[in-house]
């Protein structure tokens, strides 16, 4: 099965796609897609787009992706919101369930600590896919993070 972790963010955001077989779990594809400032309509568009070319060419069973967070900056909090709801309409649009985690939940799935650093979560995602190098930017291990996060979570309740 494959499954989606997203890292949300309005100039950055960071896909990986897992597949997981039994006990194994194996990178698939991962990367990230970035917007240039402007017209927020056109970045959250090109957020949406990418977000739709991905789940129609690499058809997830399901996605996983990082929850909001409370911060100081009011405005950096508005535009993660904005870049997650068109993920969340891109996921309902093409009928993949979607799930969300917490940054303390992701970080405690995969390095047993919900305060580990993003360096931390870098190197153990490295280790746990059994990577050749470490996933680059942190945008990257982050969603692969998420999707893992997601694996780990289904395990334990199905």
């Amino acid at each position: 099965m494959k499954i989606l972790g997203i890292d949300p963010g309005l100039a950055v955001t960071g896909y990986g796609i897992i597949e997981v077989d039994g006990d194994k779990v194996k990178l698939v594809n991962a990367g990230t897609h970035s917007t240039r400032s402007g017209m927020l309509s056109e970045r959250l568009k090109s957020i949406f787009v990418r977000i739709r070319e991905l789940l129609e060419a690499e058809a997830p069973a399901e996605v996983a992706i990082e929850e909001g967070f409370y911060g100081k900056n009011v405005k950096v909090a508005m535009s993660l919101g904005q870049a997650r709801g068109v993920v969340v309409l891109a996921c309902a649009l093409n009928g993949v369930p979607l799930y969300e985690y917490s940054p303390r939940e992701v970080k405690q799935a995969v390095v047993g600590r919900g305060a580990a650093s993003k360096e931390q979560v870098n190197y153990m995602i490295k280790q746990l896919l059994n990577l050749s190098e470490l996933p680059s930017p942190l945008d990257v291990s982050d969603a692969l993070a998420v999707a893992y996060c997601h694996v780990r979570k289904k395990a334990r309740k199905f």
